[in-house]
């Protein structure tokens, strides 16, 4: 994401990007967009309770996950916070997010790895507000219809019927 900044900002004057978290690379993160100035906020650790905040003032939340076994086996969360705040999700195209977003429906997908795609992908969203705010209702739908616990667990009666019927 860092390496894309400049790029991001000769295209879209103004751009920031929130980084929020931290972890054991933060310093060298923090190293490496000293160089983009203002362009790159670092909000540092936040509560749960506190990321509703930085949801409400994205227009695009971003997911650039790599493409190895864990993200292609792992449905990442954050994603699903954000489609439930009606935000449009920007994600790399790896199994997690399969799961989760419909391409120009519920979201976003960019080639994992290819920061052109990733680029355009982002200007054409940043510019067009009529286009986030639809991926973005219709993410929310898709979380309210598919995403709640409810629905969720009413997946798995069925399963646990029939090891229950197995004697398993």
């Amino acid at each position: 994401m860092l390496e894309t900044v400049p790029a991001l900002n000769e295209k879209l004057p103004g751009a920031k990007l929130i980084l929020v978290g931290g972890g054991y690379q933060e310093s060298l993160l923090r190293e490496q967009a000293r160089p983009y100035g203002d362009s790159v906020i670092f909000a540092g650790q936040v509560p749960h309770e506190g990321i509703r905040d930085f949801y409400s003032i994205i227009d695009i939340f971003v997911c650039p996950r790599e493409r190895i076994r864990l993200t292609e086996l792992v449905t990442p969360l954050k994603p699903l916070e954000a489609m439930g705040m009606a935000r449009t999700v920007l994600a790399s195209d790896v199994g997690g997010h399969l799961e989760l977003i419909r391409h120009k429906k519920t979201g976003l997908l960019f080639r994992a790895g290819s920061q052109d795609d990733f680029l355009s992908l982002a200007v054409h969203a940043a510019e067009d507000s009529k286009l986030r705010q639809g991926i973005g209702e219709e993410a929310r739908r898709f979380v309210e219809s598919e995403r709640t616990w409810s629905h969720v667990i009413s997946r798995y009666l069925s399963i646990y019927d029939e090891l229950v019927r197995a004697k398993i």
